[in-house]
């Protein structure tokens, strides 16, 4: 790419929709309002193309990195199949762990240090306060929590002293399955310029048309959430107190081991939860068939 070019991407205006355009800023700047973004948000294609910038941004051969397991099986595989294929180290560290486990792994070529809240599968809670202040004896590190599960609305990473929250904004924020989206929210404005310079790189700008459609959702974004959550309480114990069920896995319960974790940083406790039934594998197979196509009256 020629100087005129990295020119044109660092001033203000709009000349070519990749490098940016009005109604994906408007979009993005609705998002950074609620996370508190004081360097701004990028939006992207997917869910998937925000991990993938911001990995590819941030990690260069010879790094290292801590990552939370499980998280989303998408980013395990950009992690695997990417990351450690470019000489990237990679230490995994289970998501019940404290924040002081994560600490004892931090090496001086560490860079990021990567989690999700509430974790998917486990429903795990990370101290956001925590983690956010890693950086305070790590200066080189970058802290990246992705809080799909949670949502913008349910949860501020940034406002804990975390560098970069992502999201995809397929999900919660889109709402109603009609686009694919992610977005990055930074707590600088130097590490907004350097995804951005990606994100133009790579092609993964939300186009006009997407961002349209998300900027509507946005809308009604708090009400869902609301909705979503009380919703889940409800059936989250209901299965608690079901004969059959083994474990159930929900921030929003007294008996979830991240309860008081979850009420100090969330709004709400979000619309995903997870149980494990009696018999194990076998029948919750036989269950998952069960409830294809049919709705189940829990009252």
């Amino acid at each position: 790419m020629d100087n005129y070019m990295i020119n044109k991407i660092m001033q203000p205006g709009y000349f070519y929709a990749r490098f940016g355009n009005p109604t994906t800023d408007a979009c993005a700047d609705v998002i950074a309002q609620l996370e508190g973004a004081e360097g701004g948000t990028l939006l992207t294609t997917s869910g998937m193309a925000a991990i993938s910038l911001v990995m590819l941004t941030f990690l260069k051969s010879g790094d290292h990195l801590v990552c939370q397991f499980p998280i989303y099986a998408g980013a395990i595989k950009v992690v695997e199949d990417i990351l450690t294929g470019n000489n990237i180290e990679v230490t995994w560290v289970d998501s019940n762990e404290s924040v002081e486990a994560f600490e004892k792994t931090i090496k001086p070529n560490t860079k990021m240090v990567y989690i999700e809240t509430p974790c998917n599968p486990k429903m795990s809670i990370p101290d956001l306060e925590s983690f956010g202040k890693l950086a305070e004896h790590h200066p080189q590190l970058i802290t990246v929590v992705d809080g799909t599960f949670g949502s913008v609305y349910v949860q501020q990473p940034l406002k804990y002293g975390i560098h970069i929250s992502l999201h995809s904004c397929t999900k919660y924020t889109g709402g109603h399955s009609d686009i694919t989206a992610g977005c990055l929210s930074f707590c600088n404005k130097e590490l907004y310029k350097n995804a951005h310079w990606y994100l133009v790189l790579l092609g993964s700008s939300l186009s006009p048309s997407d961002a349209f459609i998300l900027h509507r959702s946005l809308k009604t974004l708090p009400i869902r959430m609301e909705r979503h959550s009380s919703n889940t309480l409800a059936i989250a114990r209901f299965l608690e107190k079901h004969p059959k069920v083994e474990a159930v896995f929900y921030p929003g319960l007294e008996s979830h081991p991240h309860h008081t974790i979850a009420k100090k940083q969330m709004k709400h406790f979000s619309g995903m939860t997870s149980f494990e039934v009696v018999g194990g594998k076998e029948v919750g197979s036989k269950l998952v068939e069960v409830c294809k196509n049919k709705i189940i009256d829990i009252t």
